[in-house]
């Protein structure tokens, strides 16, 4: 009872404390009147689902597209697709010209990356410098030198910004593959990929899984900032599917897209957590816990089945909890519980396995008295 006591004054000293620090400027202030804020709202803006008939022609839809284009139907989508054999792809009219962002956007699509499959099955490298969205303009100077911003995202989750003619540190590459190779895209299958830009930075789901995020560091005057990405993706006059050609290399692997659907604003979990078939995400010891009770409630046992694993030896599959979520947990401890080290924990963490390069810690709960 004490300690419950003890626990609820501290509660409520850190509610006063955070009464009177919203006491500042704006006290006395009045609220603007009812129903005069605008809230951001997440509207559908254009889907391209390469579904043609009489009254839609063929390509009706684009404003141009290389010979390496393709729209075949595939039997595991039983819908058509966008096949792009090669470098190039589709260039459409950019639809967020026009619309108003307030706080972000997003972009969703299906996409394949073909490699080709030895008689050992060993499976050849893909190239992952391709651009499978990229945003663009013609734009060019006198002398015929393109000065037009780009804008894309490729095969590894790298996310390019540049513009030739502004300081190279306001320019965005994140996830190159020459230094990290993230995995989020297996090739040979279907994924669902979406991608949500904001002001203050990004994040990436492949398959229902948040497996790539960014956000802002800096406010320097000469840092990126994300509010510049989501301005030119507003007005940069093209979008291109599978990638503008200037971008893509000669030698690059055919890829299959599907379902590309451009949203304002920020998206709701039902946009991006879908599925096809997929098993992408990263690293694999990021995946879904695969073992389910009777109920359907994921489990899991940690530790030896005699429990004389060494301290901070046995830990249990990673979860990964995508922005805005929650996750339930429950214990039960097996151990005798007759020493400290009898117990379990659980830990937050950075996005990066145990002892990777960009693993930290946030904090760990124990469940002993020394916690």
């Amino acid at each position: 009872m004490k300690l419950r006591k003890t626990l609820l004054s501290f509660a409520c000293a850190i509610m006063v404390a955070l009464s009177f620090t919203a006491c500042g400027d704006d006290w006395g202030r009045q609220d603007d009147p009812a129903g005069g804020q605008i809230y951001p709202s997440k509207t559908t803006v254009a889907t391209y689902d390469f579904e043609y008939s009489e009254e839609k022609s063929e390509y009706s839809d684009m404003i141009s597209h290389d010979e390496s284009c393709e729209v075949t139907n595939d039997e595991t989508l039983a819908s058509n697709v966008l096949h792009i054999n090669g470098k190039g792809g589709a260039k459409i009219a950019n639809p967020f010209n026009g619309v108003k962002l307030q706080n972000g956007a997003a972009i969703t699509f299906a996409v394949k990356i073909d490699a080709a499959v030895a008689e050992d099955g060993t499976v050849a490298d893909v190239d992952l410098t391709r651009p499978l969205i990229s945003f663009g303009s013609d734009e060019k100077d006198a002398a015929g030198n393109d000065i037009s911003a780009h804008f894309y995202i490729t095969a590894n989750g790298q996310m390019v910004y540049n513009k030739p003619t502004q300081l190279q540190s306001l320019n965005l590459n994140e996830n190159d593959p020459a230094s990290v190779k993230t995995g989020i895209l297996s090739p040979n299958e279907w994924h669902f990929v979406a991608l949500q830009l904001s002001t203050e930075g990004y994040q990436l789901y492949v398959d229902g899984k948040k497996s790539l995020s960014g956000y802002q560091t800096s406010s320097s005057a000469t840092s990126f900032q994300y509010k510049t990405l989501v301005d030119s993706i507003n007005s940069l006059p093209y979008i291109y599917i599978g990638g503008d050609s200037k971008l893509t290399a000669e030698e690059t692997n055919a890829i299959s897209i599907d379902d590309v659907t451009l949203i304002r604003n920020m998206m709701e979990e039902k946009d991006w957590n879908k599925t096809i078939g997929g098993n992408g995400g990263g690293d694999a010891a990021f995946k879904n816990v695969e073992f389910v009770k009777e109920d359907g409630t994921p489990t899991t046992e940690i530790g030896t089945s005699d429990c004389s694993a060494a301290w901070w030896t046995q830990f249990s599959d990673y979860y990964r909890i995508p922005a805005n979520g929650s996750i339930h947990l429950k214990f039960t401890n097996h151990t005798s519980g007759g020493g400290n080290w009898n117990n379990w924990n659980l830990c937050l963490s950075t996005d990066d396995v145990r002892g990777g390069g960009n693993y930290s810690e946030y904090f760990v709960i124990r469940s002993d008295a020394f916690g």
